[in-house]
């Protein structure tokens, strides 16, 4: 199983290098790796079988490779089909695609995560509303929907305090840990120090 998580990593690195797009500037392999980095924090705080960790890794790498194809809206599903290719090549069990396939479709938006893999993914996705990288990431969320869709926000701190609002994290680990942070962020967009 670890052989199938190394071999989805490299193939995802080579996906983002081959195909960098410099527009990319937040949905690019240093986001993807910090998911993947996230989703191996809750996996061994939760203590997940092996298989149970293939799942939430596998999706962690290929969950954001559609923006390497896709505008952003419909990346989840593109980001699926990535996987399902990389998958079948690799001779994976269709059980364990379902459930990769639906963690990465979870973290559409808006989200609705059933399973606790689903939910590890879309907590891991959006790990930063919590910490003190926010405002940086969020700036940077705001330059590639400029660069790369063409959409310039008239009020972006209003946009991401709305989101922020009705951001909701799913895993008892991430609500514990990341809640408090994600309201100190919300109360500076508010008072517009950012």
């Amino acid at each position: 199983m670890l052989e199938l998580e190394n071999k989805a990593a490299e193939h995802v690195k080579i996906l983002f290098n081959k195909l960098h797009d410099e527009k990319l500037v937040y949905h690019n392999l240093a986001h993807t790796i910090q998911v993947v980095t996230r989703s191996e924090e809750m996996v061994q705080f939760y203590r997940l079988s092996e298989k149970e960790r293939l799942i939430i890794m596998v999706a962690a790498w290929f969950h954001d490779t559609g923006h390497l194809f896709s505008k952003s809206l419909d990346h989840e599903k593109v980001s699926v089909e990535i996987m399902l290719d990389f998958l079948i090549i690799n001779k994976c069990e269709s059980d364990l695609i379902k459930s990769m396939a639906d963690c990465i479709m979870a973290t559409r938006l808006p989200s609705n995560p059933i399973q606790l893999s689903e939910q590890i993914l879309c907590d891991a996705d959006t790990y930063h509303l919590g910490t003190d990288e926010f405002l940086a990431i969020n700036e940077k969320v705001r330059q590639e929907l400029l660069l790369r869709d063409g959409i310039e926000m008239a009020d972006w701190n209003k946009h991401s305090i709305e989101f922020l609002k009705m951001h909701r994290f799913y895993t008892s680990y991430c609500l514990e840990k990341l809640t408090p942070g994600k309201m100190n962020n919300l109360k500076q967009l508010e008072s517009g120090s950012n």
